[in-house]
């Protein structure tokens, strides 16, 4: 009898995957329907691999889509570190194609009142836009024309290359930028998480056409990619347009790099670099748990306890205080679905105020290893992130790129129910 239940479990996942509402009355059991509102969320696959999912939403008359390829710097093999995942996102977007030159899409955009962007990580290129919904399919054809057909025109390629010249440079000057550059090339070793996404200079300045071809054919394609759609259009609509604009794109086979693990640290790595700053800024890291493991819903709430608003622990005692050794401070779990994720502590301050800064903050954190947090803080911090939970779920613009990490990082569009239930598990022993 068991066995005949979880065949017949099978096959109901199996069709409601063609087309479906993600969702099954179980789930209900586990987190109420008055504290998680389930929305009618889709997810279907085209024949050449593209996974598509579709958040109905008819609050405004306004529909949100993003394309997603799943490569990024880390993906670069041969071009490591010249960042050509981002040089290609800048070609890509709103470039010209076989169909449209790339003033005609500009203006195509402009006409049609949309907003069109893109951007690059260490893990994927996105490229994402709303539009109002009669102009909706115009919207989702110029990320299709882009996405699948680049023509890679010289001018345009010579053109950006000057464009991210430009940009390394102020990042080189910018102190956000270059602490993260100098704390991800002392905190990872063997990683290509090292290397900045907007790649070195002389590793750039070597791209070629033939180069960002050769990325493009290898990373573009349907079954390395998600396209994610949230708006006020029916199912029916949305299944066609994307099934019409999308289903043409050519499967390729993928190669994806395996990511070396990186050693954890036996010592404290410290490394400091002096610029022509006001303030001085730092940043800590600490490595932690891997994506999904319990210990990062834990984290989540140190995060906010140590330093999540203006009367949190780091916040009281080094900003808000009398006499403030900070001008800024933050502490948060940030996670990678291929990596360890890290825990990090950031502050701006004056340099002469460095070591009692480093003390007052390594003596909140003993003080939590000690003592743990209160009940008061435990709730509050639930609540506080519950919140936000709930607020990024809010606009189709945050539905679509909560759906479409959601599904990279989870194989799932929808996930609020399971991380709310997981957030209210957690115990002041667990923190």
């Amino acid at each position: 009898m068991k066995y005949v239940t979880y065949v017949l479990f099978g096959v109901l996942l199996l069709v409601g995957s063609a087309l479906a509402v993600e969702d099954l009355p179980l789930f209900h059991r586990w987190m109420p329907d008055s504290i998680v509102p389930r929305p009618p969320v889709y997810h279907w696959t085209l024949d050449n691999g593209l996974d598509v999912l579709f958040w109905e939403n008819h609050t405004v008359p306004v529909v949100s889509a993003r394309a997603l390829v799943k490569t990024g710097s880390v993906d670069e093999e041969k071009y490591l570190g010249c960042g050509i995942s981002h040089y290609l996102e800048h070609i890509i977007s709103s470039g010209t194609t076989s169909k449209h030159t790339e003033d005609e899409y500009k203006t195509m955009v402009k006409e049609n009142g949309l907003m069109m962007n893109a951007f690059t990580s260490n893990d994927v290129t996105c490229y994402y836009g709303t539009a109002p919904k009669n102009n909706f399919s115009i919207l989702l054809s110029i990320l299709a024309d882009c996405v699948q057909d680049c023509a890679f025109d010289t001018f345009e390629i010579n053109r950006e290359k000057k464009v991210i010249v430009q940009e390394i440079s102020k990042g080189e000057e910018e102190p956000g930028r270059a602490i993260w550059k100098l704390f991800n090339e002392l905190y990872y070793k063997v990683n290509p998480y090292r290397y900045p996404t907007i790649g070195y200079r002389e590793c750039f300045l070597a791209l070629t056409r033939e180069d960002l071809m050769d990325y493009y054919n290898r990373r573009y394609a349907p079954n390395n990619s998600i396209l994610a759609i949230a708006g006020d259009l029916d199912t029916t609509r949305a299944k066609h347009l994307a099934d019409s604009l999308w289903s043409g794109w050519q499967r390729r086979s993928i190669f994806n790099p395996a990511m070396p693990n990186e050693p954890l640290p036996i010592a404290a790595r410290v490394r400091e670099r002096e610029m022509d700053t006001e303030v001085s800024s730092m940043r800590m890291g600490f490595p932690t748990a891997f994506y999904g493991e319990a210990d990062m819903t834990a984290l989540y709430i140190l995060g906010m306890v140590l330093s999540g608003t203006a009367t949190s622990r780091l916040d009281m005692r080094l900003v808000n205080c009398d006499n403030p050794i900070a001008t800024s401070i933050s502490a948060y779990s940030r996670e990678s679905y291929r990596i360890r994720g890290q825990f990090l502590i950031s502050a701006q301050f004056e340099y002469e105020k460095r070591d009692i800064l480093l003390d007052a903050i390594w003596d909140e954190i003993e003080k939590v290893k000690t003592n743990g947090i209160t009940p008061k803080e435990l709730a509050w911090a639930k609540g506080y992130i519950a919140k936000n939970i709930l607020r990024e779920n809010e606009t189709v613009d945050g539905q679509t790129r909560s759906m479409m990490f959601t599904f990279m990082n989870e194989g799932k569009p929808f996930v609020m129910d399971f991380r709310l239930s997981s957030l209210n598990k957690v115990t002041l022993d667990d923190v």
